[in-house]
This record gives C-alpha cells, structure tokens and sequence, in this order.
C-alpha cells in the first residue's frame, strides 16, 4: 500500500484523469458533429454552385458533359471517403479513450484494491497488468486508426481537388 500523502496524490490524479477521460468523450462527439457538418456543407455547396454555373436555360449543356459527370462523381466520392475518415478519426479517439480508462482502471486498481471490482468498472479477473496490456493494446489500435483516417482524409481532398480540375474543364468546354 501507498504511504497516505502517496496515496493522496494518486486519489487526486484518479480523479483527474475521470474528469479528463469525460472531457475527452465530449470532445469526440463534438469532433464527429463539426466534422461531418463541414466536410457535406463543402461538398455539397461545391456540386451546388458548379450546377448554378453548368446550368442554362434550366438544362445542363451538352457540350463538356462529360468533365461535367467526372466533376460530380468525384465530388460525390469525396464525400464518402470523407465520411470514412471522420468514422475512422472517430473510432481512434475512442479507442483513446479506452486506453486512458484502462491505465485508470489499473491505478485505481492500485490504489482501492480489488474489494469491489464494479465500482471500479473492471472484471474481477483483471489485475494492473492486464489492464495496461489492454491500454498499450488500444493505444496500438488508435494510432493505427488515425493513420488510416489521415490516409482517406488526403484522398478525399484529392479527389475534391480532382472534381475542381474537372468543373474547371467543364465551363471552359
């Protein structure tokens, strides 16, 4: 067992750590919220405003029709590798998360001993070292989350890159 001062520090740092780990889940909600309003408001107001441009006389013009398609189709396909790196995002910081409550368990663990493994939120087969493993564990698989997710994000920009090339060939045609 901790000396009391020790174990003062480390009550106070657990609490600490609930409190941020509470933040954190906020903050992931609000990150999928704003992230998947600004990636269809951008896209959608790009497909939105080069139809404005494309169309005359309330019809879509013949000529350059199809930079017209490849402008739309990549924009649309933007759309969804956007959405799946917003998913992907998401998940990593949930698995974040995860990884901070796990290494919270395991101090807790450490600190309250095992007398009542459900207020903790633990099994009562875990012990510190299982619960650390499970930390590095999901600390492992959030990174490898956000990879991806950076990965897809770049192409979804290029693609929306790719259907501003297209609208741009579109209204010179």
């Amino acid at each position: 067992m901790l000396p009391e001062t020790d174990r003062a520090f480390a009550l106070a740092k657990y609490t600490a750590d609930r409190a941020h780990e509470l933040e954190l889940d906020r903050a992931a909600g609000v990150y999928e919220h704003g992230y998947f309003r600004g990636v269809f408001a951008l896209n959608g107001a790009a497909i939105a405003g080069f139809a404005a441009l494309m169309v005359k006389d309330g019809k879509l013009p013949v000529t350059g029709r199809g930079y017209t398609d490849l402008a739309v189709s990549c924009w649309v396909f933007g759309v969804c590798f956007a959405y799946l790196a917003g998913w992907a995002a998401y998940e990593a910081q949930k698995a974040y998360v995860a990884a901070l409550r796990a290494r919270r368990h395991a101090l807790g663990l450490g600190l309250l001993g095992r007398n009542d493994p459900a207020i903790l939120g633990i099994f009562a087969s875990d012990d510190t070292d299982s619960l650390l493993s499970r930390a590095k564990e999901r600390q492992e698989t959030g990174d490898a989350q956000w990879k991806g997710a950076h990965f897809v994000g770049l192409i979804s920009a290029g693609l929306f890159l790719a259907g501003v090339i297209f609208a741009i060939n579109a209204l010179r045609s």
